[in-house]
């Protein structure tokens, strides 16, 4: 049998991260392989994961009884990997240390985002470095990166050696398309294609029906259409995996009760689930016969994150800060509107 390695973000503190990740490896093993998740380890993106589970809602400060849920949730994370079957540890900008595989499959999540905060640019997705006799791509995507932009002829030069491109976007096949010269197939996120592989675990979270809410940040006309809707049918609003702090809605928060429900198994939930970026558990709602509503953010931290051409940094040139009176109100700061981990899916997912 062919040794198959699966190269994705499996180490990201995000609720889509896990299960793309979870439903792949589970869904090639029903096809009758073996597969192994390449288990890379950087110290840089570790500290930039848990910084961004400890502190969600930046620049607003997660309130200090709030932290020992967060050190929970990611505990949980940790605790769940162990029924992803993996390789050897190896270290992710020096992979010499990965074990050989017969085929490496890239994917999915947003494995070619040049402007992932802490991804991006790392040549490893790009299928530098692999040990590999074949390289494919499943379900791939460059996330925020828009077509309109391009690819840089150095990275599109390493994705021209892969040997089989699969998608799961129209931009990410449009980059494909255009700047790598590749047929890019379009497939659906693993969470979708093999549905069966997701567990659900009972209803622990509220004793009577429910709207489960994943994910933070909502626009204030979001808020309150979703508050509106569950006051009306008398629902309770229950948040997976984030504190709505404080109930203000200047920073995009529900004043929902919170819950970190065990990774590997989803709780079904009872009536819909609303969320900013659950592309990869929208399988949760059809799988469970549960209607589902989510929103797009406008806007993201990451899509002012600098793309990076050819292996390093692009350096924007920084504006001279404008010289401002004693007598003169400084500017209010705009607040953020999500983090890195929950933008494009590979939120929290």
């Amino acid at each position: 049998m062919a040794k198959l390695g699966v190269l994705t973000f499996h180490r990201c503190i995000n609720y889509g991260s896990f299960w793309q990740a979870r439903s792949l490896v589970h869904g090639l093993r029903s096809l009758g392989t073996d597969p192994i998740v390449l288990d890379h380890h950087s110290a840089r993106v570790t500290r930039a994961e848990w910084r961004c589970a400890m502190q969600p809602l930046l620049p607003e400060r997660t309130p200090r009884g709030d932290i020992p849920l967060y050190a929970s949730k990611i505990r949980k994370f940790q605790s769940a990997l162990a029924s992803v079957p993996m390789s050897a540890p190896f270290a992710l900008d020096d992979p010499d240390g990965a074990e050989e595989c017969d085929i490496v499959v890239v994917g999915s999540d947003e494995v070619w985002n040049l402007r992932h905060p802490w991804y991006g640019g790392c040549s490893l997705f790009y299928g530098e470095g692999l040990s590999a006799k074949r390289t494919v791509s499943y379900a791939a995507t460059f996330g925020n990166h828009p077509a309109a932009n391009g690819l840089e002829p150095y990275w599109a030069e390493r994705l021209r050696k892969f040997d089989g491109i699969s998608v799961r976007d129209d931009n990410s096949r449009a980059i494909i398309e255009k700047d790598v010269g590749r047929e890019a197939t379009l497939v659906l996120d693993p969470c979708l294609q093999f549905p069966e592989t997701i567990s659900f675990g009972p209803n622990t979270l509220v004793s009577r029906p429910y709207i489960a809410v994943y994910g933070h940040s909502f626009p204030s006309w979001f808020q309150h259409a979703v508050r509106h809707w569950a006051t009306t049918r008398s629902l309770p609003l229950v948040s997976i995996g984030y504190r709505a702090t404080n109930g203000r809605t200047s920073s995009g928060s529900m004043p929902v009760p919170t819950s970190s429900p065990p990774v590997s198994r989803v709780p079904r939930p009872s009536r819909r689930i609303s969320s900013t970026a659950a592309f990869s558990l929208s399988s949760t709602p059809s799988h469970s016969s549960r209607s589902f509503q989510t929103i797009v953010p406008t806007r993201s931290p990451i899509s002012h994150t600098p793309p990076v051409r050819n292996g390093t940094w692009c350096r924007r040139r920084r504006r001279k800060p404008a010289t401002r009176h004693f007598s003169q109100k400084p500017r209010a700061r705009p607040s953020r509107e999500g983090s890195p981990s929950s933008a494009g899916n590979h939120g929290p997912i």
